[in-house]
Order: structure tokens, then C-alpha cells, then sequence
């Protein structure tokens, strides 16, 4: 079977080169050993649920571990069907032992035939979490992916106020050890999020505090030892002859370690350009020359970061402001930790603070998008004048 590049998602199929991302992972496990409640944000396409599909493999020895994706939810609105959704959800998890998926459906079984007579919170759900802890026979952790979309409903938010609270405050001794961790994975701020809420409305639980070990600082980003590594597999299992070391460089030069553009030019290395007549074979595909074409082949494809990346530029002037300063003007920005299009640039994963503390592109690669873009517009403008 042909393997594939692959950085950013699972290994579907398993032949797939990997970046190897053990040193990230135990990162987050000495957190979650510490029993730490925190988020892990970064922008579209950067590995966030690969890493917790991995997590959740590096962690089965020591923990229970529960992954949620609550995108496949259909109901936010409704306290009942939101409950039933979750206990439906954890009856079908993969469990090691069975008789947690059996205790979970006849708890689903319970709310469904009684659905009339019983009171239907998020407090009910909670107890029922709270019996579910002491059947199971290690600590809990709750992955949760893609927070920020759902962010929207107060159901939700609810949810995740309650969770906090279980897990910091209201909890006996005996649960607040089986609960030992909860991270959440998303693209926004959620601090930022929760702190505006906040502001907005009356919180449900006792205006949980979100303290500032909420956020986690683990980079996510390749480093070129890591793509190194995942080269040098490809280049001997395919039996070619290159200089692996020097190639990690100058992809890790253009991307400076985002996953998904690390990843695209792999792949249009390995699949276009080694098919290319101009370089006549995989082995001279593997070189600088090669590396340039696969270079501009991706900054002319339109794909799903690119057209991301767009779609903030447009909606967003302020941002499209600093962005065009900053990488078409050639302005020297000062990155102030204070201002939020700033903190929205980096966010997104427009921008990166450098050694100077200033700010500039994230890497060669959207340097390069953005002065396109820009210079575009100034093309259309002066046509137009």
C-alpha cells in the first residue's frame, strides 16, 4: 500500500508517513498528570485533532480517557435531547470493558422512557456522571474538540460552566481523583470568549473563574527535527538517495512548522513533481529545485487554509490593516499584548511574535500569499484610477 503524507490528520489509511509528536504529547500528559483543567488553541488545520487522536492513544494506559466532538450533537436548545445525545454518545464509546457502554445505555434507556416524569438538567447529567465515575477503574479525562464553534449556545457554555464547577468546587475527594483532567481544543481564545460571556450575562454556576493556567502554551508547530525524521522514513522506504537533512531545512524554512503546509509540500513533492519530465524521478524531485516548484504549485491551489485565510482578511478590516502593513508595507509593528486585532493575527495564525517582539508573518509561506493578495489590489485600484 502507498503510503501518504500526512501531519494533520489520522492515519487513515495506517501507511501513512507521520510526524512524530511524542514530545508535545507528553507535554500535555505532565499537565494532565498535575490534574490541570486547561485549553489548547491554534489555528485552522494545525494538527489539534490529530494530536488528540494520538493523545488519547498515549494516554489509555494510565487513564480513561473520553474524546468528544460535539459538532455531531443535533441539538443544543434542549436540555433533554442534549442529555440524550451525551449518554447515546458514551453508550456506543469504545470502551475497554463493555459493562460501562452497557450502565450508560440503560441510563439513555432511563431518560428516554421517562422523559415525561423526569426533571431534565444539566444537574441530572451530572449525576449520572457522577455514579458513572465509580464504576470505572481509572482516572477520567475529557478531551473535547472544537470548542470555539460551539461556543454560540448557552446550552453549551452551560455545560462546560458545570463541568468546571464539578470538577474544581462541588466534587467529593473520591471524584475529583477519578476526574483528573479535562482539556478542551479549539482555534479562539477561550478565556477571551468566557471572560466576554461573562460580561453579557449572569453566569450559570457561582462566576466560575477561569485562572490562568486555563490556557496551555504546548506548541503545536513541526520542528525541523521532527520533519527530518519523517523524511528520512519516507526516503528509505522508498529506496531514493537524497539529502533528507537539507530538504527538513528548507520546507521547515517556508513553513516554520505548520503542519498543514508542511504536509501539502510533502505530498505535491511525492505525487506532481516527481512526475514531472523536468525532473525525471523521485530522487531529483528531492532537492531545492524541487522543493521551489512545489513552492509555487501550492501558493497557486486554492485550498481550505488559503480560502480561511481569505475569508478573515475580508471580513475583518482592522485586521486586514495590520496584515498589510506589516508584510506588503514593510512596517515595523511592536506586538502589544493589550490589542486584540493583534492577539486575533496571531490567533489565527496570520501572525508570530519574533525574538524582537515585533510582529511578523507566520512564516515565508504567508508572506508570500498575503503580498500577492495585496499587491493584487493595488493592481485593480490603479487600473481603476
Amino acid at each position: 500500500m502507498k503510503k501518504n503524507f500526512n501531519t494533520i490528520g489520522p492515519c487513515i489509511p495506517e501507511k501513512n508517513y507521520m510526524v512524530n509528536i511524542d514530545d508535545q504529547l507528553s507535554k500535555i500528559k505532565q499537565m494532565i498528570d498535575q490534574g490541570k483543567y486547561f485549553a489548547i488553541h491554534r489555528s485552522r488545520l494545525f494538527g489539534k485533532t490529530t494530536m488528540l487522536i494520538l493523545l488519547k492513544s498515549y494516554l489509555k494506559k494510565d487513564y480513561q480517557v473520553i474524546f468528544f466532538d460535539f459538532q455531531y450533537f443535533d441539538d443544543f436548545h434542549s436540555n433533554f435531547k442534549f442529555i440524550a445525545n451525551f449518554l447515546s454518545y458514551l453508550s456506543n464509546y469504545k470502551f475497554e470493558d463493555s459493562q460501562y457502554n452497557e450502565w450508560l445505555k440503560a441510563q439513555y434507556e432511563k431518560i428516554i422512557n421517562n422523559s415525561k416524569n423526569t426533571i431534565i438538567d444539566i444537574t441530572y447529567l451530572f449525576e449520572i456522571l457522577s455514579k458513572f465515575s465509580s464504576l470505572v477503574s481509572k482516572p477520567i479525562v475529557f478531551l473535547i474538540d472544537e470548542v470555539d464553534n460551539l461556543l454560540r449556545y448557552d446550552l453549551f457554555i452551560e455545560f462546560l460552566e458545570k463541568l468546571k464547577y464539578y470538577y474544581t468546587v462541588k466534587l467529593s475527594n473520591k471524584y475529583k481523583s477519578m476526574i483528573r483532567s479535562i482539556v478542551l481544543v479549539g482555534v479562539r481564545d477561550f478565556d477571551r470568549i468566557f471572560s466576554n460571556r461573562a460580561c453579557e450575562r449572569t453566569l450559570y454556576v457561582d462566576n466560575i473563574q477561569w485562572n490562568n493556567e486555563f490556557i496551555s502554551h504546548v506548541d503545536l508547530s513541526l520542528n525541523q527535527h521532527n520533519i527530518e525524521q519523517m523524511i528520512c522514513e519516507y526516503k528509505e522506504e522508498q529506496h531514493l538517495s537524497f539529502e533528507h537533512k537539507y530538504i527538513a531545512e528548507q520546507i521547515y524554512a517556508y513553513t516554520f512548522g505548520y503542519p498543514f503546509l508542511v504536509s501539502k509540500l510533502c505530498e505535491i513533492i511525492d505525487s506532481k513533481i516527481s512526475l514531472d519530465p523536468e525532473f525525471g524521478s523521485k530522487t531529483q524531485a528531492w532537492t531545492q529545485k524541487g522543493v521551489l516548484k512545489a513552492l509555487d504549485l501550492l501558493l497557486c491551489s486554492k485550498n481550505y487554509l488559503f480560502e480561511s485565510l481569505n475569508d478573515k482578511l475580508e471580513r475583518f478590516d482592522l485586521l486586514n490593516e495590520v496584515i498589510r502593513n506589516i508584510v506588503f508595507l514593510c512596517v515595523d509593528v511592536n506586538y502589544d499584548p493589550n490589542n486584540e486585532i493583534h492577539n486575533d493575527a496571531i490567533m489565527y495564525g496570520f501572525l508570530r511574535v519574533d525574538e524582537n517582539k515585533r510582529l511578523k508573518a507566520f512564516n515565508r509561506i504567508f508572506e508570500i500569499y498575503f503580498s500577492h493578495i495585496f499587491k493584487s489590489i493595488e493592481e485593480i485600484k490603479y487600473k481603476e484610477n
